[in-house]
């Protein structure tokens, strides 16, 4: 509409230059009767025979203006009081905010159901971590935070969260300014957010801030802080306190003591805090250890001041009061209109619910994890309880219960080989090396730096972190991982498949990858990365959306028009009376005209504003 309104205005500024050029050629045609009547009878007239050609040409001026008011008017742009009028500008609010609103909200639904199917991903990834953490009579509760950090959810959810936060704030980061821009283009919509019966109005800017609400209490106190990284400068960066004071206590100890008001999260860093006051809301998913509880929130942020909408079940809250709706509205004077963000409020507290019991279905799976490596004594990667473990959503299983299950499965399995008739093998399996995408030639080195893998070949594999690999140098492994060797005769192996002399190497931080060659699909390189898959932080950003500027009665034609004839005839009296004073008086109103009909309308019209400076 607003690309549409633009070419009528080019187009109307067309049809005027048109129509006033033709109105003042009629007009200049007019001073030729009146010209031959003043020559008549040699300049010799009496008084009467004088003014009634200045009588004329007075009607001609009347004729011309009128004329061009009529013109003007035919041509001129729409009126403010027919495609600009305020419930036009509050619908345009509406409609697209409401669009957004709708998008969200089926956005953050299908992406939280995603994320459930990923639970085994993150109960697999945390048996990895527990068994570079666990011990001999140590206590896997002591962990959970290092687990959930190992595993990577906490940084791979951490951006996935984050990325959503982006995305749920951009909409309204977009339109915060529409108050104040529609106010200074001539509208009179009253903008502000309502909850319930509660409403604000605002002046200047309105908007909601995603975040997580956070009311700490004993012993569920404790968050994870996401990263402030390249997000930092993108309107994520915000932490806010809304009780009158807070602190936060960071896993080195370091307590930092706060008031009531904003803060950015670059002051604190990423990680695992303690949480005491508050309420807070800032980018917080769970923590392993005394793990908060965690709610999905909208600060509203109008003209500075803060208010805050969170959900919890299907509650939504304001202010700490149960409310039935909540969004921004607009008025004026003859009607208002609203958008609810209520439905994209729930879905995002129901991403974050799907978050936490994701993080407590993890420890679950942890620890019995742990609990294995207790009974057997002794810690191994490969080992799984997970993969025996349906992942149902209306049944949980205790960390009891998945290792008792797990470890009748695992007999079951057992049975299963040594009670088989033939042995297994892989005589009917064809491996080359071309086939091999990745293959490293040279040796492995054990933590205490005793070969473990000699002029061999292999592929080394890492569960959560990317390893570079390089050519003629060595690699420090620092994770849990394991290594294929095809062969320990690397000059000699011919890339067939031999299961006897094919083994298994687990690998372990601290243990060294010595690479003589690196060979990448067939062709050796002098390094690659083993590239882990992650969730990388997506930033969103929408343009600025501002309201169409209202049009003004514009009359500028006809004050054109009046005051070329004016000028004209000023300057024509001037020269008929040999006044050269009064020559350049009429060619000063008819540049006046030309160059300041616009100015000079506005102030007729009360729409003042220079044009031409």
């Amino acid at each position: 509409m607003i690309g549409m309104s633009a070419m009528m205005s080019r187009s109307g500024i067309g049809h005027k230059a048109t129509a006033a050029v033709a109105i003042l050629v009629l007009m200049t045609a007019a001073l030729v009767p009146v010209s031959g009547a003043l020559d008549d009878d040699d300049g010799m007239c009496d008084g009467s025979d004088a003014i009634a050609p200045v009588i004329a040409y007075a009607g001609w001026i009347v004729f011309g203006f009128v004329m061009g008011f009529l013109v003007d008017k035919a041509v001129s742009e729409p009126k403010a009081d027919t495609e600009y009028t305020d419930e036009v500008n509050a619908s345009i609010y509406r409609s697209w905010l409401d669009t957004q609103m709708h998008a969200l909200t089926n956005g953050v639904a299908i992406d939280t159901q995603t994320l459930a199917l990923t639970q085994m991903f993150w109960s697999r990834s945390a048996e990895v971590a527990v068994s570079s953490l666990w011990s001999p009579g140590s206590d896997m509760s002591a962990h959970a935070d290092r687990i959930l950090s190992d595993s990577t959810f906490s940084s791979n959810v951490g951006n996935l969260y984050r990325s959503w936060e982006s995305l749920i704030d951009q909409p309204f980061d977009a339109m915060t300014s529409w108050p104040s821009d529609s106010r200074d283009k001539g509208y009179g919509v009253s903008y502000g957010f309502y909850a319930g019966d509660s409403t604000v109005s605002v002046t200047d800017s309105l908007r909601y801030d995603a975040g997580t609400y956070v009311s700490p209490a004993a012993g569920a106190d404790r968050v994870f802080l996401a990263s402030a990284g390249s997000e930092s400068t993108r309107g994520l960066s915000t932490l806010y306190v809304l009780g009158t004071s807070g602190t936060l206590t960071a896993a080195d100890g370091t307590t930092y003591n706060l008031t009531k008001g904003t803060y950015d999260i670059s002051e604190f860093g990423p990680g695992f805090y303690t949480l005491r006051g508050g309420p807070f809301v800032g980018p917080f998913i769970p923590a392993g250890k005394d793990a908060a509880e965690l709610s999905g929130a909208f600060v509203q942020i109008s003209d500075g001041e803060l208010h805050c909408l969170h959900a919890t079940d299907g509650t939504v809250w304001y202010d700490g009061v149960a409310v039935s709706d909540a969004g921004v509205s607009a008025s004026w004077s003859e009607g208002s209109v609203s958008v609810s963000v209520k439905g994209c409020l729930q879905r995002w507290d129901g991403m974050i619910s799907s978050i936490e019991d994701i993080a407590a279905s993890t420890l679950t799976a942890a620890k019995a994890e742990w609990m294995l490596f207790d009974s057997v004594g002794s810690a191994d990667a490969n080992a799984s309880l997970t993969m025996y473990i349906p992942d149902l959503s209306n049944l949980q299983m205790t960390a009891e219960q998945r290792y008792l299950v797990g470890l009748l499965c695992m007999q079951q399995n057992y049975q299963w080989y040594t009670g088989s008739d033939m042995q297994i093998t892989a005589d009917d399996v064809s491996l080359t090396s071309e086939s091999l995408q990745l293959t490293v030639k040279g040796g492995i080195l054990g933590s205490d730096g005793s070969a473990v893998a000699e002029d061999a070949v292999f592929t080394p594999m890492g569960w959560t972190h990317d390893v570079q690999l390089t050519a003629g140098a060595q690699t420090q492994w620092t994770q849990q991982g394991f290594a294929v060797v095809w062969s320990d005769d690397a000059e000699g192996w011919d890339g067939t498949t031999d299961l006897s002399k094919m083994r298994i190497v687990p690998l372990s931080p601290g243990m060294v990858l010595s690479a003589d060659t690196v060979t990448y699909k067939g062709t050796d390189v002098p390094s690659m990365i083993l590239d882990v898959k992650k969730i990388d932080l997506v930033l969103s950003s929408f343009d600025r959306i501002s309201p169409p500027a209202v049009p003004h009665s514009d009359h500028s034609l006809a004050v054109m028009v009046a005051m070329v004839a004016l000028g004209v005839l000023v300057a024509f009296m001037g020269i008929r009376s040999g006044r050269p004073l009064g020559v350049i008086a009429g060619a000063a109103i008819v540049a006046v005209g030309a160059l300041y009909s616009g100015t000079i309308s506005d102030i007729i019209t009360g729409d003042f504003h220079w044009r031409w400076f």
